[in-house]
């Protein structure tokens, strides 16, 4: 599997997203045999754009799932949030080792899509509900493949829900606090300009002679002082600024700290996404 792995730019982002991958070219051919064929596969591909699948998953079995369940429920805004997820989950982060059918996939399969894959793409909102939202989703999708593919995921999923969901929820209310701080209008489009807010949190880190961006692990909280493990090499960071409790240790910030050098403590700069700790696992930084 692909997993999620980190520029060599040290900016915390995912490679692809970030820097960019060594380029490569890979062709794959879509024979059409009849005019209705090419009808099809139109549509099909109007389809998927509403969720922006890559066209490879036309050609992969989980391309006709994710079309059929789309076609369902065309209009319904939190089943096309929920098949972005999922299908660049498949076709982007699992690469050409994606599992070759449903039956193959793995509890491990389920459980990265759910705290490494989906707080990558967690949005920040108002009403803090995008985890009761993606839960959802991925219960209903997953009865759905069980009563059409015949597998027997439901309960795996039950499982991993009751695991995470508290933890989830930490991650989303941590993400919006920690937005929040730096971007304070964002819910408020009419008046606000991200550009600004940037500017204001370059400003910040340039007051500081040393910054790291990376994954750290919160290990402990004590009055004004978090202890964050970066996960790569297991040093730790005594940082103050943190907005955080007792309760979140042991979840990871993708985040930037930074120290001026007469200082002992570093400084909390600013936090780019927040998984449950066992997403660890998921993470590779090769």
């Amino acid at each position: 599997m692909r997993r999620l792995i980190l520029c060599n730019c040290g900016s915390g982002k995912d490679q692809v997203i970030c820097c960019g991958p060594i380029p490569q070219v890979k062709v794959s051919s879509l024979p059409i045999n009849s005019e209705q064929e090419r009808k099809e596969i139109l549509q099909n591909i109007q389809i998927i754009s509403q969720f922006n699948m890559m066209y490879r998953g036309l050609l992969e079995y989980y391309g006709k799932d994710f079309i059929a369940y789309k076609r369902e429920k065309p209009r319904d805004q939190n089943r096309n949030e929920f098949l972005r997820i999922i299908s660049k989950f498949m076709s982007f982060y699992l690469e050409d080792t994606c599992p070759t059918s449903w039956e193959d996939c793995q509890p491990s399969f389920w459980e990265e899509l759910m705290i490494t894959i989906f707080p990558l793409h967690m949005h920040v909102t108002p009403q803090k509900k995008e985890v009761k939202k993606f839960l959802h989703e991925l219960k209903k999708f997953v009865r759905w493949l069980d009563k059409r593919a015949r597998t027997s995921w439901s309960l795996t999923i039950e499982n991993h829900i009751n695991k995470y969901h508290a933890e989830l929820k930490m991650c989303e209310v941590l993400l919006n606090t920690h937005f929040l701080l730096h971007f304070p209008q964002i819910h408020k489009s009419d008046d606000w300009d991200p550009l600004q807010n940037i500017k204001k949190i370059e400003e910040d880190s340039s007051e500081f002679n040393e910054t790291i961006n990376g994954i750290f692990k919160i290990r402990s909280r004590n009055e004004n002082t978090t202890v964050l493990t970066d996960i790569s090499d297991d040093r730790d960071f005594y940082v103050i600024g943190l907005d955080c409790n007792e309760a979140m240790e042991g979840i990871l910030l993708d985040c930037s700290i930074g120290k001026i050098d007469s200082e002992m403590y570093w400084h909390w700069l600013f936090t780019e996404g927040v998984y449950p700790g066992n997403a660890s696992k998921y993470i590779s930084f090769d």
